[in-house]
Formats: C-alpha cells, structure tokens, sequence
C-alpha cells in the first residue's frame, strides 16, 4: 500500500474542488457513521472504499451528531484523503489511486497514460456503424 503523501495531494485547487464536486453529485452514499461513531470497522470501510472509487459519500449518522465537526478532520488524518466538500450529514471525500492502471478518477490538467485512455463507449461504437439514407416517400 502506498503511502498518504505519495497519494493524496495537499490541497486541491478550486477548479478541481469544482470538478469533484460536480462528479460527486450523482453519487449515493457508501458509507454510514453510525451510533458508535468513528469505529475501526468504519475506518476500515472508508480506506477501502476509496480504494476501490476513490471519491465517495460517507453519512454520518443522527447519533454522531455531537461529533459532526470533527469527524472529517479524524477520518482524513487516519485514511489519509481529502475532504471535498460537507453538505449537511453528508461528507465527499477524495484519495487518489496509487496505480495508474485503476485509476477512475484523473483531475483536470492531469496526463493520462496511453493504457488509461478512455475506451470507446458503446454509444461512440454504434455512431461508428453504416448510416442508412432515409427514403423519401
């Protein structure tokens, strides 16, 4: 595993802030804090979470209310990522992939590597196929 300073930047700029933000728009919740708070399981769940999407939703729960302001601050310093944005009980949170090859998320101005170019979609595919004229009748 890589470490958090390798990964995860200092800081984002607003421009990738915005970015983020508009990814993480149509994102639902991975993650809920529940009543116990921020518990090892729970830590565990966010690193591999990021691991695996590298931006997500993280609920905190009605019972971690009192804990609200600090438990973005908490979980960033033990996972080690960045916190984009806190809308209500909702948090976005941010690391970036070591591995280049399962990378999903590439900030704005960022050079992809030729093996991490984005493949076709199918939509793209289809427009590819013979266009038959219309008649006129």
């Amino acid at each position: 595993m890589t470490t958090p300073e390798e990964v995860v930047p200092a800081t984002l700029s607003g421009r990738e802030v915005r970015y983020l933000r508009g990814l993480g728009q149509a994102l639902d919740p991975v993650v809920s804090i529940g009543a116990n708070g921020l518990s090892d399981a729970v830590v565990a769940q966010i690193d591999g979470a990021l691991d695996h999407h590298e931006l997500i939703k993280v609920r905190v729960g009605r019972a971690a209310h009192e804990d609200k302001d600090d438990i973005d601050g908490e979980i960033a310093s033990r996972v080690g990522c960045l916190r984009v944005q806190r809308i209500g009980h909702v948090l976005l949170l941010f690391r970036k992939q070591g591995d280049l090859e399962k990378r999903r998320v590439w900030l704005p101005g960022e050079k992809r590597p030729e093996s991490a170019a984005k493949k076709p979609t199918r939509r793209a595919q289809s427009s590819e196929k013979k266009v038959r004229p219309r008649s006129r009748g």
